[in-house]
């Protein structure tokens, strides 16, 4: 939960980080980011996310940031308000990619049109070439922490398999 967490607030810095910058150069633009997320008001991050967000704007006053989502999820949906945020111009977009196919189309748009796109939490997985060309990609790589997690749990396996407590080496015939 601290790294989805950490994930969250991390695209939302580097969504916003072309504020922080503009905001050094130039006190009077006001600049709008959005998040265009998956996870609804009806999720426990909500909470420190919607705080996150009021301390950053706090901080770098000429910057607001939006989040949008509903809490009856579908890919459908999602496209539709990604659609809709990038009909209103924003500054930045931060998005997961919960549909390579899908969020194609809008999100090529989107940065044809200027509008910086950072993907959180979910990456475009498909290889280098086709990928959406969006700025970067905030979160963690779910193969690998997979793998690590598979080969950590292999070698405390096999390593309790020969120690003395093995409930197997116990048992009487």
């Amino acid at each position: 939960m601290k790294f989805r967490n950490s994930v969250l607030l991390s695209a939302l810095m580097a969504a916003t980080a072309l504020g922080g910058i503009a905001n050094a150069q130039d006190g009077e633009k006001q600049y709008r980011f959005v998040m265009v997320s998956h996870i609804g008001s009806n999720d426990p991050n909500m909470g420190w996310l919607t705080k996150s967000m009021e301390e950053f704007e706090k901080k770098y006053p000429n910057v607001k940031t939006e989040y949008i989502s509903t809490n009856n999820y579908s890919v459908q949906e999602h496209v539709r308000l990604l659609e809709q945020a990038i009909s209103t111009q924003p500054d930045g977009i931060a998005v997961p990619i919960v549909s390579s196919d899908a969020f194609e189309g809008p999100l090529r748009k989107a940065i044809e049109a200027g509008i910086p796109v950072v993907a959180f939490n979910i990456p475009d997985g498909r290889p280098e070439g086709e990928r959406i060309p969006y700025l970067t990609y905030v979160g963690g790589d779910e193969y690998l922490t997979g793998k690590k997690l598979g080969e950590y749990a292999l070698e405390k396996a096999r390593s309790w398999r020969n120690s003395e407590t093995d409930p197997c080496r116990l048992r009487k015939p």
